[in-house]
């Protein structure tokens, strides 16, 4: 029998290393929005929004400058995972006609809360340890801004939004994929099963040598 576990501690430990080695950072640019969203990253489409950015900058590109501020938070219990992530989302304006000339518009807080499931899948010899997403929710905050107050709680709710129709669907298209459980050349894994406790998970399985 082969046991593998994994605790809150290990994950969170890993989120603290990545932080402070300014890993947990990401750059948003218009072609990489799908044309299939409802909103891109053109001051047009917040126009109704946040109506000054549109009237400082009419049809400027955005791009979005995700951060993490803390370490993110990963909590385990036998009804699955909670993660929590801090960090702030600086955004930045394009200049027509040349992307790397931007200006910051308005900087925000943003503490995003998930909640996810972790289940087994078998496919042919190979094992994957696969997730499912099942609630996003976005809480903004305006840090600082150079067009003015503003109020978050419309672009709040369209971000919580787009993370039901779109975001949750998106991840769980690669969570469901599953990640490979390690193994050796000429061994299978069989009656394979998966345990969430008290900040932990548990992985077992009977080992088959061929």
């Amino acid at each position: 029998m082969l046991y593998m576990w994994l605790t809150d501690y290990m994950a969170n430990t890993a989120g603290f290393v990545y932080l402070a080695a300014g890993k947990l950072s990401y750059v948003v640019t218009p072609n990489m929005v799908p044309p299939s969203l409802p909103i891109q990253l053109n001051t047009s489409y917040f126009k109704d929004i946040i109506p000054q950015l549109y009237s400082k900058f009419p049809n400027w590109g955005m791009e979005l400058k995700l951060n993490a501020t803390k370490p993110p938070l990963l909590k385990l219990s036998s009804s699955g995972a909670n993660f929590t992530v801090f960090g702030d989302v600086l955004v930045n304006v394009l200049k027509p006609g040349n992307s790397s000339d931007s200006e910051l518009a308005f900087v925000l807080g943003a503490v995003v809360l998930a909640e996810a499931e972790f289940y087994l899948k078998n496919n042919s010899a190979n094992l994957f340890v696969c997730g499912n997403t099942t609630f996003i929710r976005i809480n903004l905050s305006l840090v600082s801004t150079n067009i003015g107050d503003f109020d978050v709680d419309v672009l709040q709710e369209a971000a919580n939004l787009l993370s039901i129709l779109y975001i949750i669907p998106l991840i769980n298209n690669y969570a469901n994929s599953g990640v490979p459980f390690p193994v050796i050349d000429d061994m299978t894994l069989t009656n394979a099963s998966l345990k969430l406790g008290e900040d932990y998970v548990l992985v077992a399985a009977d080992i088959v040598y061929s």
